[in-house]
């Protein structure tokens, strides 16, 4: 498995990415097995949050993402090291199983209705990398997929997906019933002694991004003055997360 040495993260642009690969191979990643072999359980607890809560499951934060007519939601339970404890409590057994994971610090599920799609685009940073458990997939490629870089593969009910969210990819489900995975994050084993760093940074990213969004002066700050303003705000949050992490 090639590594990069040095973290990047998006609001670096795509000219300082380097190229990495897109899928990682799961017989290098010893905790994939076990929740493969508990993933019925974890569906039937997932199942349950969301009749429960169907009503609050929201559209994905960033609509740009997306078509105008499709429709993705979301329901996080951890949030780049944000604990998100109610939705946390509704699935203790996902829980604990899932923070057996060394580095795991996104966890989160994602609806992705049918006749959707989800827009070419990248990660927050390869300083991750991404999973995805298959839950209930109606189809298979052509009419339901992913795709990162060039590479597309079909979601299979119960297996894990690894892959670089740093390269650009893509999902869609063109049947007529939904698609829902669990999304989750885990920090890269080189950089698993920064991960309050990493998740800081990339939450005061997306500070920054609403502020650009609403604030029209912060389109014009030179890119030092920018990435100061970023980096003040990330202080703040990092010791937030490192005292939650506690609770």
């Amino acid at each position: 498995m090639k590594q990069n040495s040095k973290i990047w993260y998006s609001f670096m642009g795509d000219k300082n990415l380097k190229k990495d690969i897109s899928f990682y191979n799961l017989n290098k990643i010893k905790w994939v097995n076990e929740i493969q072999e508990n993933w019925n359980t974890i569906r039937d607890e997932i199942n349950l949050y969301i009749d429960n809560n169907e009503k609050n499951i929201k559209s994905y934060f960033n609509e740009s993402l997306i078509t105008k007519e499709s429709k993705w939601r979301t329901s996080t339970f951890l949030f780049w090291n944000w604990k998100l404890k109610r939705n946390m409590k509704q699935c203790p057994y996902t829980i604990v199983l899932f923070n057996k994971i060394p580095g795991l610090i996104s966890i989160s599920i994602s609806i992705l209705e049918g006749n959707s799609k989800i827009k070419l685009h990248r990660g927050d940073t390869n300083a991750t990398i991404r999973g995805h458990l298959a839950l209930k997939i109606p189809a298979k490629l052509p009419i339901c997929g992913f795709k990162v870089s060039n590479e597309e593969c079909s979601w299979e009910e119960g297996k894990v997906i690894l892959f670089n969210d740093a390269s650009k990819h893509t999902a869609w489900n063109y049947s007529s019933k939904r698609r829902y995975i669990l999304l989750f994050d885990v920090i890269k084993p080189e950089f698993i002694h920064k991960k309050y760093n990493i998740s800081s940074i990339v939450l005061a990213g997306m500070i920054m991004q609403i502020i650009t969004k609403k604030v029209f002066l912060f389109n014009k700050l030179p890119k030092i003055i920018f990435e100061i303003t970023l980096y003040t705000i990330a202080i703040p949050i990092n010791l937030i997360l490192r005292i939650q992490s506690y609770r």
